[in-house]
């Protein structure tokens, strides 16, 4: 009840956001529309996590966020189903094909999309190095140049128990550009 007294959007704009596990069968969408009700507010956001082969934003809670105009936080994971792929051939273009396709359908959008490449990279699938890791986010945001997707943030997540709580480490991991 309190989360429903305050302002849907913060004065330095800040995002009150979600990601959802359906259970027993549950849609996504009908997960997120209980849980706000729940809450007693609407999410400004919601997060999907996916791998290379399966990032669709149609359906589900990503349709109904479209619907109303919000922004979705699409994390793509160097992954084809549950096996890890090398963030080496990533970056060497062998999974082209799919960066395009995500590419493509984060366009289709139309709304921002906060994008975030394998978010917490030393985690689940530790895919390579860090020079590694650097050169397939270069590929995958010269795939999203080449399709003119204008409404991606890119977004570089780092968790401190991946990388040791070492700063220094995670630094070796930072990309070039993100927003």
């Amino acid at each position: 009840a309190l989360l429903g007294t305050v302002p849907a959007y913060a004065s330095k704009g800040a995002y009150f956001g979600t990601a959802l596990s359906q259970s027993g069968g549950e849609s996504s969408d009908t997960a997120l529309l209980s849980l706000e009700s729940e809450v007693g507010r609407h999410f400004h956001m919601y997060r999907l996590y996916r791998p290379l082969n399966d990032t669709t934003l149609r359906g589900g809670a990503a349709q109904l966020m479209k619907s109303r105009g919000q922004p979705m936080y699409l994390n793509v994971t160097s992954e084809i189903g549950n096996r890890c792929v090398s963030w080496r051939s990533v970056a060497a273009g062998t999974y082209n094909r799919y960066l395009h396709s995500i590419a493509r359908q984060v366009k289709r959008y139309r709304y921002r999309v906060y994008f975030s490449w394998n978010h917490e990279m030393q985690g689940n699938c530790n895919t390579g190095t860090a020079a590694d890791y650097r050169a397939s986010y270069k590929r995958v945001r010269k795939v999203f140049k080449k399709e003119h997707v204008t409404n991606a943030v890119w977004v570089w997540v780092a968790a401190a128990g991946n990388l040791n709580h070492d700063p220094a480490k995670a630094a070796h991991f930072l990309p070039r550009k993100v927003d």
